[in-house]
């Protein structure tokens, strides 16, 4: 009997705790990269501003327009409505760096991907790493088998 009413004060307790606190992680700065598109853009499903890459320069390597290019999709799926993360991309010709500056402390990190074809370059034959400091985020990775149109 005591082992039950010791549970309970215990689950009744937990239950308090998880209820009084405060979330673990609110963001406070919030960078919405638009890599490739000609222009910054509004998304039309949540109205957020997704500024395009050059509009950072500190973003970007010294010769990025040597390295890299941007391209359009070439097909678009009738299903997509206009996200602003579908009108452009930057294709890396070869190794590339963003380099973001940030505080210390726990970082939310959310990349999207439109799998499309882009002015001549197959996305069946794309692939692409993203490492943090040392730490590898994505290794080999096709946005083309995160996801398939039906």
């Amino acid at each position: 009997m005591l082992a039950i009413a010791l549970i309970s004060f215990l689950f009744s307790r937990l239950i308090m705790a998880t209820v009084s606190t405060t979330p673990l992680y609110n963001a406070t700065v919030f960078v919405l990269l638009n890599c490739g598109a000609p222009s910054a853009t509004i998304d039309e499903t949540d109205d957020r501003q997704w500024d395009t890459d050059t509009h950072f320069p500190n973003f970007l390597p010294s010769n990025f327009s040597s390295i890299s290019t941007t391209a359009t999709p070439s097909e678009k799926h009738p299903s997509v409505k206009r996200i602003s993360y579908t009108i452009g991309a930057r294709i890396m010709k070869s190794r590339f760096t963003y380099t973001f500056r940030v505080s210390p402390g726990a970082k939310f990190l959310r990349l999207y991907f439109y799998p499309a074809n882009y002015s001549g370059f197959n996305k069946a034959e794309s692939f692409f790493s993203i490492t943090v400091n040392h730490l590898t985020l994505l290794s080999n990775f096709s946005s083309r088998c995160s996801y398939r149109f039906e």
